[in-house]
């Protein structure tokens, strides 16, 4: 087996396991991002009821 072809063959792995992290954890960070701001958006509401 050409060496080569094996070295394409575990970048091509860990390029496809870096896109699947990516869409493992992208969501799971932008999800934790919006409720700390909707949970600040709420504090400033409720501070202007009052």
């Amino acid at each position: 087996m050409d060496p080569r072809y094996a070295s394409f063959i575990w970048a091509c792995f860990g390029i496809a396991a870096i896109a699947v992290l990516w869409n493992v954890f992208a969501p799971l960070i932008e999800r934790k991002q919006l409720k700390q701001r909707l949970s600040e958006s709420a504090e400033e509401s409720t501070d202007h009821d009052a």
